[in-house]
């Protein structure tokens, strides 16, 4: 928390409340310097050869980000693992206390001159493995509970479903951080099976990435034209669909199955020599699929996120004063 984005460097001030100085806190170097070299033990352990370049690519959103190629300003990307994260390339620090409320946070991009905010869903695929554990009977370990939450979905059919679904299984980080806001089903009738059920927690889950993506781009004040989507979450053509139809903006998948060791392997060729900049590895990023869905799932999507999800959601917000 002492590090000052604006500048790339130690805070003085901030570091003077804990009798620190920047010159005895580690160096701050430009994404891709090599910051040493793998000493003999590890290369041993590793099997690899000793002196080989080590860098630091960053946390595992940004490097998903270069891995993905999301390297300009307005670019946004979906994260989608057991946690998502929604991230938007700002071309200034992004730093109001709007940023603050809301949950989010801002750093430095790999790229010298951009920056990004971000904001999380702690309960993405966490809340898929917890219907399996919990309606299936199924564990993430035994594999093939996805199989059957994928076959749960082809009978649910073209979303939206009617149940709606509050999908804070672990409390929300973002938009406006709530440590008690708990995991809701509404809307259930006797005629609601499995299907609808399954198919409520994955469209739960994308209304809320909807809305992450919409305060990103109104703190930011950047309009997100393009959405790239990355991780695990992207083998669900149900999940990609809702992601398309509720927008904002073009979704694009990319292909990479791991786009975070992808960016972290791009900035660790600019260490190695392999590329003279962050900005010239982008030529690898990941290639990307457009993703759509037909005009009328996406009138659909749009109506139940802004006058089933959305509201009730506010509305809470408003009793208990966050919003």
């Amino acid at each position: 928390m002492a590090f000052d984005v604006t500048t790339r460097s130690w805070d003085r001030e901030l570091l003077a409340f804990a009798s620190l100085n920047p010159e005895e806190m580690p160096p701050v170097l430009p994404r891709g310097r090599a910051v040493g070299g793998l000493t003999p033990a590890a290369a041993n352990r590793l099997g690899l050869t000793a002196g080989i370049p080590v860098a630091i690519a960053g946390h595992d959103h940004l490097a998903t980000a270069i891995g993905a190629g999301v390297a300009s300003p307005g670019d946004a990307l979906d994260s989608m693992g057991s946690s998502e994260a929604t991230f938007v390339v700002t071309g200034e620090p992004t730093l109001g206390d709007e940023v603050r409320r809301g949950g989010f946070s801002t750093g430095c991009h790999a790229i010298d001159g951009l920056w990004y905010v971000v904001g999380g869903l702690q309960s993405s695929g966490a809340m898929v493995e917890w219907f399996l554990r919990s309606f299936l009977g199924q564990s993430a370990e035994k594999g093939d509970g996805y199989a059957e939450l994928v076959a749960l979905l082809e009978k649910a059919g073209p979303g939206p479903v009617e149940p709606i679904v509050l999908p804070y299984l672990r409390g929300r980080t973002a938009p406006h951080p709530d440590s008690t806001a708990t995991l809701e089903f509404s809307g259930l009738r006797e005629e609601h099976g499995l299907p609808d059920m399954a198919a409520a927690v994955i469209d739960g889950a994308a209304y809320h990435v909807r809305w992450m993506l919409d305060e990103l781009a109104r703190v930011s004040g950047i309009p997100l034209g393009r959405v790239r989507v990355a991780g695990g979450g992207v083998r669900n053509k149900r999940w990609l669909t809702a992601k398309a139809a509720l927008g904002p903006g073009r979704l694009e998948v990319a292909r990479a199955e791991e786009c975070g060791a992808l960016g972290a392997a791009l900035v660790a060729g600019v260490a190695g020599g392999v590329y003279g900049s962050v900005a010239d590895a982008l030529a690898d990023a990941s290639p990307i699929d457009r993703m759509t869905a037909p005009a009328t799932i996406r009138a659909r999507y749009d109506a139940a996120y802004l006058d089933h999800w959305l509201p009730p959601v506010i509305t809470r917000l408003r009793q208990s004063g966050l919003f």
